[in-house]
């Protein structure tokens, strides 16, 4: 069943007063870690509590919500990032940068662990990732005797890795970025005898 958040708008989007406490919750959650109070949420979002309970009627539901809204944005960020149009270690910087950007953006959602349907995060950030990996593997860059599959986790488990360092140590995104690419190329680049 959608939330109210989800039926207020046309086509899916958000209503404009729920969209409001979406970006406020994020930037709360950002500044003040997870243990954030939904009081503080609808203070800090200039709405009153009634109102941050009838778009959002639970914690859980603002969160899901808010993981929602991380995924739209990197696949909307890595689509409008042109991949394709980019060598593959330029395509590999950049689509690090995009993910670590609206990661730690939307950290809270990954500290609590909020799932998100895995046909979603296919369609809008996995396929692009994928694709991008299994040209750098065509073109040589990338190990040919490792599955796309474990290409793929090698990449995620390095951006989360990057994530954790931007949002718990206050790593600068863009050494955090250059590090994760180049640990990426150097683990899963091809062997050179």
């Amino acid at each position: 069943m959608p939330t109210r958040a989800e039926r207020d708008g046309p086509g899916g989007d958000l209503a404009p007063t729920a969209r409001g406490i979406l970006t406020s919750a994020a930037r709360t959650f950002a500044d003040r870690g997870s243990a954030v109070s939904m009081t503080e949420i609808a203070t800090r979002s200039g709405v009153g509590r009634a109102t941050l309970y009838r778009h959002f009627p639970t914690r859980e539901i603002l969160l899901q919500e808010l993981q929602r809204v991380a995924v739209e944005s990197v696949g909307e960020r890595l689509r409008g990032a042109d991949l394709g149009a980019l060598s593959c270690p330029d395509a590999l910087d950049r689509a690090v940068r995009v993910v670590l950007s609206v990661g730690h953006e939307y950290a809270v959602v990954i500290h609590e662990q909020v799932p998100v349907p895995r046909d979603v995060a296919d369609r809008l950030v996995r396929d692009p990732i994928r694709e991008l990996l299994a040209r750098g593997r065509a073109e040589g860059l990338l190990r040919s005797e490792c599955s796309l599959e474990w290409l793929e986790d090698m990449f995620v488990g390095l951006v989360q890795a990057g994530l954790q360092q931007i949002v718990r140590r206050g790593a600068d995104l863009d050494v955090t970025a250059r590090a994760v690419v180049s640990a990426y190329l150097e683990g899963a680049g091809p062997r050179h005898a």
